[in-house]
């Protein structure tokens, strides 16, 4: 049982970051909207990465450059994928002059 939610938990993490999960081979389809349990969690260790990143690097540079850190850590961390996403909405409401375009 909890070997099967450890499975779940690394696919997440799989999913979201681009941190070392180890290999999860052979699962099922389902596998990964089992998973979806474990994303906040997912994203709050991204969260506690990028902030404590800034924490330290508050103490060593001047104000913005921690905040600075911390973006690129947690660009890093997540491979852009918010970013992406980001970069996807602005596109779908810019990207073509008509509708059919931009779909």
């Amino acid at each position: 049982m909890i070997a099967s939610e450890l499975r779940l938990f690394r696919i997440a993490l799989q999913f979201l970051t681009q941190l070392p999960a180890g290999a999860v081979d052979n699962w099922p389809r389902d596998w990964l909207a089992r998973s979806a349990k474990y994303m906040p969690l997912v994203g709050a260790l991204v969260g506690a990465i990028a902030g404590a990143s800034i924490i330290v690097a508050a103490i060593f540079l001047p104000q913005p450059l921690p905040t600075v850190v911390g973006l690129v850590i947690a660009i890093a961390v997540t491979g852009a994928l918010h970013e992406d996403g980001l970069a996807d909405t602005v596109d779908a409401f810019g990207g073509g002059r008509t509708c059919e375009r931009r779909l």
